[in-house]
């Protein structure tokens, strides 16, 4: 089997192991503020912290993937996460709060990594389309992040440890596991930055055509993430009030991150077959319907869950048209850059709709909450993803080679090929 054959199947199993150190690591920081504090006001604090770790580190691990290549980048994001990690086990052993806000900051970078993985793909895939290969490692992430909670029973007492100690050893180990496998699926592949610089020199008008779309895309990612966030915030607090025990909450919030990511493919077909902003705007559709069932349904169990379940499965659907439209045809040397923009509107987006949703829900309860998501993406979203291209994405050669990537948006005449663009 050749490099190009084992790369991605490692990059999935990587991407996997580096999503259940997340999770487990950032469930069980939530649950040990929530033991060191009276009240559970601080318990949301390291998921804050992680959500900002995430949005600071992005540009960092871009800037290092484009020096080192994309291993070394994602491999440097779970490195810092293995010793944040590491902190938050000191913390749960000196009962630390300020311990567990630095370690869980620190995992940021982990978490950063893990979600700048899924354009890696589009490196490593030859054929096909960016919006498959970008979903076949959220399909993987899935597999972990529903894996690692699970986990937390087990390993919070092992060895006679304080509690959770060994949780955060265990996904210590297994954020150095990822770095690894991310070293070993992307090495030190970079752009051809020679063929980068000739194709620069003679692209302005291409430039121009394509100056809005990042735009627009990072804007999609964003709102999407604000929307999911807010919503999924205080859904758990909801449930509860509604009258679902702890049990049902856990399974509720597993059903959630599994339709997060794992049909993630099946949005990949809609775009190969829709177009871009035909996917954005299935999103677009399953997303009002979350919010509308989730504010009309607050108090029941039955309808909260498949809320939860379709505010997943829109939030799916719109990362994946939205990474697709940020780095399908940008210059394989200008995707970092991309990626890391994207993964700060996302984290700051994220930290925004926390915030806002137990302001909301003070306010007017969680139905006010969900029609506000409703109106952020009748209002905010639909127009966004009206911008994005409709038609039919066409199956390009997806390797990192300038020429080819070239040759396929503007033809072999250096004409615009013939999609009417």
């Amino acid at each position: 089997m050749s490099r190009n054959e084992w790369s991605l199947p490692a990059l999935w199993l990587a991407t996997a192991l580096g999503g259940l150190a997340q999770t487990l690591a950032g469930v069980a920081a939530t649950l040990l503020a929530g033991e060191l504090t009276v009240g559970v006001a601080a318990a949301g604090l390291p998921q804050t912290l992680q959500v900002l770790g995430a949005a600071g580190s992005a540009p960092l691990i871009a800037a290092w993937s484009r020096r080192r290549g994309r291993g070394a980048g994602l491999g440097l994001g779970a490195a810092a996460a293995a010793v944040g990690c590491a902190v938050l086990s000191g913390a749960a052993v000196l009962a630390s709060l300020p311990l567990v806000l630095i370690g869980s900051l620190l995992t940021g970078a982990g978490a950063a990594a893990v979600a700048l993985a899924r354009y890696a793909a589009v490196d490593l895939a030859r054929t096909g389309s960016a919006a498959r290969a970008v979903s076949s490692v959220l399909a993987a992430v899935s597999v972990g992040a529903v894996i690692g909670p699970n986990l937390l029973a087990p390993t919070a007492g092992l060895a006679g440890a304080p509690a959770f100690s060994a949780t955060f050893l265990t996904a210590a180990v297994v954020f150095v596991g990822a770095a690894v496998g991310w070293a070993v699926a992307a090495g030190r592949r970079r752009p051809d930055r020679e063929a980068t610089m000739a194709l620069a020199r003679n692209s302005r008008a291409r430039r121009s055509r394509l100056r809005g779309q990042p735009v627009v895309a990072v804007a999609v990612l964003s709102v999407a993430n604000l929307v999911m966030v807010a919503t999924m915030t205080m859904a758990p607090v909801q449930l509860h009030h509604a009258g679902a025990g702890l049990g049902l909450v856990g399974v509720v919030v597993s059903v959630h991150i599994a339709a997060m990511f794992a049909p993630a493919p099946l949005s990949a077909r809609l775009i190969d077959r829709a177009g871009i902003g035909g996917g954005a705007l299935a999103a677009c559709v399953v997303l009002l319907a979350a919010t509308s069932i989730a504010a009309w349904g607050a108090d029941s169990p039955v309808a909260l869950t498949l809320a939860v379940a379709l505010l997943g499965l829109g939030w799916s659907a719109a990362v994946v048209a939205g990474s697709a439209a940020l780095v399908g045809r940008a210059a394989p040397d200008d995707r970092p850059r991309l990626e890391a923009t994207g993964e700060v509107g996302m984290g700051l987006a994220a930290a925004v709709g926390g915030a806002l949703s137990g302001v909301l829900v003070g306010a007017g309860g969680y139905p006010l909450l969900a029609l506000a998501g409703s109106a952020c993406v009748a209002g905010v979203l639909v127009p966004l993803s009206l911008r994005l291209p409709g038609k039919r994405v066409p199956r390009t050669p997806l390797s990192t080679s300038v020429a080819e990537w070239d040759t396929s948006i503007r033809g072999p005449r250096g004409t615009h090929a013939a999609s009417g663009e």
